[in-house]
């Protein structure tokens, strides 16, 4: 379904439904997360463990006894909170499923992908059947739209598991020397290439692709003209070492995350701000007071 003319006001609609989402995730903690009882069982844990300590080194064995019963009894506070945090994260993840569901809905990139087959039996586009090459033509339509680089994702394929998977561009009708995704890791890479950068308009556009993996095996590419997901971050996520993300799932996570610590950090600081405030005044300043009213 497409309902954005392009793909940076979708960008925006996917970012405004991380944040709806990390809000909804906040409220669902604050109203349903039992944080009361937690509190309570860390608290008994604390206690009955000093207590614990104290009846061991006086060698009070009824003492033990009781404080280990204590002890059992504290843990059904913990099951308890645990069991109320299962339940919270079961409804999180449910909102998080149906967010993404929308997200992908109404993604104006892949209005007009389309997929084909690569073949190795010398038919077609195929020049020498049993080569270890597939082949395959595309002829974009002659038209304004279609102009632009074109993107093909191809996967080699056995009984429904990607067995290697690589990108080629090409670019149709105008020059375009910018390539938008990155190559796949290396243990994965799949040698796959347009015969040209540039095909004119009418023009036919070749693709090849070599596997190294698998038998009896299955090639197809899904191509993309013209329009694709993409984001280019302004620093690199440290661990994953990733800089652009692909694809919207990605960039409603990382907006996801990214509200939500910022959510903590602030929340953090306006809790410790109030509990400074609650205190009471020191005796310092209580003396003053006294003070200037006896004069």
């Amino acid at each position: 379904m497409v309902l954005f003319p392009d793909v940076q006001s979708y960008t925006i609609f996917v970012a405004v439904l991380a944040l709806i989402y990390s809000v909804f995730s906040r409220f669902v903690q604050q109203k349903f997360g039992n944080q009361k009882d937690m509190k309570e069982f860390q608290e008994n844990s604390k206690r009955l463990q000093k207590e614990f300590e104290e009846a061991t080194k006086a060698n009070n064995k009824a003492r033990v006894d009781e404080v280990m019963q204590k002890q059992m009894a504290n843990f059904s506070i913990m099951n308890k909170a645990l069991f109320g945090q299962f339940k919270i994260m079961a409804i999180i993840l449910v909102a998080f499923f149906g967010f993404m569901f929308i997200a992908n809905t109404f993604d104006p990139a892949v209005a007009d992908d389309f997929t084909i087959k690569l073949i190795d039996d010398g038919a077609g586009c195929d020049a020498l059947a049993g080569d270890g090459v597939f082949s395959s033509c595309i002829i974009p339509a002659a038209s304004t739209a279609a102009t632009g680089p074109w993107l093909a994702h191809v996967t080699v394929q056995n009984g429904g598991e990607i067995l290697q998977e690589n990108y080629a561009w090409f670019s149709y009708g105008k020059k375009n020397g910018e390539s938008f995704y990155a190559k796949p890791s290396a243990d994965r890479a799949l040698n796959t290439s347009f015969a040209s950068g540039f095909v004119p308009n009418g023009g036919t556009a070749y693709l090849y692709a070599n596997p190294t993996k698998g038998n009896d095996v299955s090639v197809e590419a899904k191509l993309n003209s013209g329009t694709w997901f993409y984001i280019d971050l302004p620093f690199t996520i440290p661990i994953i070492n990733v800089q652009r993300l692909n694809d919207p799932n990605g960039w409603f996570i990382f907006v996801s995350i990214i509200f939500g610590i910022s959510a903590s950090l602030v929340l953090g600081q306006i809790n410790k701000l109030k509990d400074k405030l609650k205190k009471p005044a020191d005796s310092s300043g209580a003396g003053a007071s006294v003070g200037v009213q006896s004069k």
